[in-house]
């Protein structure tokens, strides 16, 4: 039986979300704001961990429900991390709420909050886009560059522009796992930083790296697309056939880190310091 063929251009970054949530935005109206449902665990009344029994223990889901929130939100993007959410709207503004740990909501203070908050700090900033990992949350500006915030280093309470090798770098796309980052430049390079754990960072070691790094493996290729589990990532590379003419046969997908279960789509269960194609896809 022929392989079923696999559209490369709707991969979405489902091993991103580790988190016991789901979310669905609901297709708008002309000109209407869009909703958001959720469900799972801790979301009953449409509240990030707001609603609880009387022992305390968060109540779940278990069919979508509207998004309680205290102000109308147009919504373009939404990132879940282990216990806390991001949002970005369509004028460019960022909410944060859940579980406070690490100031990964951004808003300085020490708690937690049940409803989308807006980021105070980056209210003269133009957010696209959020990703949340689980202890820390990265924002992606019109203008390609990153914001992050929580703890990755060491605790930041306020969003901090990630300056360095980024600062002549124009951001596409930021992607989080539990406690790294990947960062997608618009020339499709692939950089990466944060714990090392399972070789997660694709540099070939199990190094923490403290700033953004390119993968060197990947280098000479264009990166398409990065999406982060807990601890392995996987990427959808272009294939240059005739570099005199820039064509190319379309995407491929590499995966690395933690093998276990099966994660890298290969027989390999155990971690992977390097990229592995998936020449069957």
């Amino acid at each position: 039986m022929e392989a079923p063929s696999v559209n490369y251009e709707s991969f979405s970054s489902d091993c991103l979300s580790y988190s016991t949530d789901s979310f669905y935005l609901s297709e708008p109206k002309p000109y209407a704001p869009r909703d958001v449902l959720l469900w799972g665990e801790g979301i009953e009344g449409g509240k990030l961990w707001g609603g609880v029994d009387i022992m305390g223990t968060p109540k779940d889901a278990l069919s979508p429900v509207l998004l309680d929130s205290t102000v109308l939100l147009d919504i373009q993007n939404i990132s879940f991390g282990g216990n806390h959410a991001a949002l970005v709207t369509k004028q460019g503004g960022i909410f944060c709420w859940g579980e406070e740990n690490g100031g990964r909501l951004g808003h300085r203070i020490n708690m937690d909050v049940s409803y989308p908050k807006v980021i105070e700090s980056l209210s003269g900033v133009y957010v696209e886009s959020v990703a949340c990992g689980q202890y820390h949350t990265c924002a992606l500006t019109r203008s390609g560059e990153l914001y992050t915030w929580g703890d990755i280093d060491k605790c930041h309470w306020l969003p901090r522009r990630v300056s360095g090798l980024l600062d002549s770098i124009h951001i596409s796309m930021v992607a989080c796992g539990e406690w790294h980052t990947a960062v997608l430049s618009s020339c499709g390079e692939l950089y990466t930083y944060g714990d090392g754990t399972f070789g997660v960072l694709g540099h070939g070691n199990l190094e923490n790296v403290s700033q953004p790094k390119e993968v060197e493996s990947l280098r000479g290729l264009r990166v398409r697309f990065v999406a982060c589990g807990s601890w392995h990532m996987a990427a959808i590379v272009d294939i240059l056939v005739n570099h005199s003419k820039g064509k190319s046969s379309g995407g491929k997908l590499f995966t690395w880190g933690d093998g276990d279960k099966g994660k890298l789509g290969t027989w390999i269960e155990k971690e992977s310091f390097f990229q592995h194609v998936l020449d069957d896809l």
